[in-house]
């Protein structure tokens, strides 16, 4: 199905993926009305011609000026780090949660058919096995995790009672230009800027590594999918890697050689820590058709072009402590 012509409502779109999707949608021709934020908040300009709407998410009447006239939402509104949300739970409840509520009842209002929500691969918790598929059961160790377990399942309820129709997207670990400063590979970019060494929590921890164009068009993919009910897919690289391996990726990629250095501590509550978190991508490569095409090293380097980090040194080694 071509998106040309389709009205597209988008929430969290001057976000990191947000940003990202909207120029794509509007290159497709599709219509795009597009939620960046309450009306103070200092944000990118949108791309034109796409409409602006201004306000909070969790306010009824923003999200039926959202929704009215769409024929598919895409919700990306989010706080992103689990990290973060141990120290603020009721503003991540109030977007993922409320946030959804609100999208899902102006859907219903306005006659919305089609929902794309992006969730993500916390709700797994610490997985049973690895990779991990759409069917393994739900088990949050953060907030954050638990307010897209709680979204996930009022759209259910949502799209069994009124006939939505929606697809679940849970990416892994997403990255690209615009990142976090304050996630893995934002924190990494800027030691190689500001230190002499990698300073880290924890080498062991193996993720898996998306790129955001690959997001992108997964989105894309799914926005033009039609079925009935709810699918869910995982949207990941397939393959898992080491904090230890991606730093030394990373230097290689820059052409740099530093010392990374590991300094454990307890940053969240318990045993909320993951070791392991690999996504099963088969279910979207079946269904829409969807492969990543962008290997981990050229995604680092499109990173570092954008943040003019790269030197003209041949790679090196690197030395870990």
């Amino acid at each position: 199905m071509s998106l040309r012509g389709k009205a597209i409502a988008v929430t969290g779109a001057g976000g990191f993926i947000g940003l990202a999707l909207v120029p794509v949608l509007l290159a497709t021709g599709a219509d795009i009305r597009a939620l960046s934020g309450p009306p103070d908040a200092l944000l990118p300009s949108m791309p034109v011609p796409a409409r602006e709407v201004r306000g909070e998410i969790t306010q009824a009447e923003t999200a039926l000026r959202l929704c009215e006239g769409a024929e598919i939402v895409v919700y990306l509104a989010s706080p992103p780090s689990a990290g973060a949300s141990f120290e603020q739970p009721l503003d991540y409840a109030r977007i993922h949660v409320l946030g959804t509520l609100e999208v899902l009842q102006a859907c219903r209002a306005m006659g919305v058919r089609r929902l794309v929500y992006l969730s993500s691969a916390k709700v797994y918790g610490q997985p049973q096995h690895n990779p991990v598929n759409e069917d393994h059961p739900l088990a949050a160790h953060s907030p954050y995790g638990a307010c897209k377990i709680a979204a996930e399942q009022f759209i259910r309820v949502h799209a069994a009672a009124h006939g939505l129709q929606v697809v679940i997207l849970r990416p892994f670990s997403i990255y690209g230009p615009g990142l976090s400063p304050l996630s893995l590979i934002g924190t990494l970019f800027r030691q190689v800027r500001d230190t002499e060494s990698l300073n880290l929590h924890d080498l062991r921890p193996i993720r898996d590594y998306c790129y955001l164009d690959d997001l992108v068009q997964a989105i894309m993919r799914a926005c033009a999918h039609t079925h009935d009910g709810v699918l869910t897919l995982n949207i990941g690289s397939g393959q898992g890697l080491s904090v230890k391996d991606l730093a030394i990726t990373l230097l290689q990629v820059l052409g740099r050689e530093l010392p990374i250095c590991e300094g454990r501590g307890e940053r969240r509550p318990g045993h909320s820590e993951i070791l392991e978190l690999v996504a099963d991508i088969r279910r979207a490569h079946s269904v829409l058709d969807w492969t990543p095409r962008i290997g981990l090293a050229e995604g680092l380097h499109r990173i570092a072009l954008a943040h003019h980090l790269l030197q003209a040194e041949s790679p090196c080694r690197t030395t870990t402590f």
